[in-house]
């Protein structure tokens, strides 16, 4: 059995060659780590039940330290999966850059994921432990994640710098060798805490 194993959740249009998440998938498994990195269904589509419906399959799935990387639509995915009454708990979450529900009402595609739920009791039952990276100048979260999330849900955040857009290939996150250090090391920060 391994002695962890990650779990990867894309966004939305899923995160394709030279996104920060693939590469981290291909990092982790030439390292020989287990690495669990799905396509969920219609990922330009996306349907709220049937994502929260595969995250838990993949969920179950894990083995060992339970670490789940979970990115933009994901990450909001994994707030609703957290509520459901199936939830399973992992050790580690990190959610990056997930979209505020401005931008989720502006995208038709997305308007399924809204309103997203703020329990902080069911968040903290489905991870350990819990931190969350975002960017203030994310153009899917003009109110800053860190407000419209981090701040109800008492939950940690590293604040990145407006460049950093919303932590993707636009914003220049190919490799990112500071998640690939915190997939090893929890007391990894991306910047300072706020």
């Amino acid at each position: 059995m391994p002695s962890r194993t990650y779990l990867i959740v894309h966004g939305w249009q899923a995160s394709g060659p030279g996104h920060w998440q693939t590469w981290l998938a291909d990092r982790l498994q030439e390292a020989n780590e287990s690495v669990l990195y799905p396509l969920l269904p219609t990922p330009d589509i996306p349907v709220l039940d049937e994502w929260i419906e595969a995250l838990h399959e993949q969920v179950s799935l894990l083995k060992g330290e339970k670490i789940v990387v979970c990115h933009s639509l994901g990450a909001v995915t994994w707030l609703h999966y957290a509520t459901t009454p199936y939830a399973s708990s992992v050790d580690r979450l990190l959610m990056v850059a997930p979209p505020c529900p401005p931008a989720l009402a502006r995208i038709p595609e997305l308007r399924g994921f809204a309103p997203v739920p703020l329990d902080a009791l069911a968040l903290s039952r489905s991870a350990s432990e819990c931190r969350m990276v975002c960017s203030s100048g994310d153009e899917y979260c003009e109110v800053s994640a860190a407000i419209a999330y981090a701040k109800p849900l008492g939950i940690e955040i590293d604040l990145l710098p407006a460049a950093a857009g919303h932590i993707n290939i636009a914003s220049g996150f190919g490799p990112w060798p500071r998640m690939e250090e915190w997939c090893y090391d929890s007391t990894i920060r991306f910047s300072e805490p706020h």
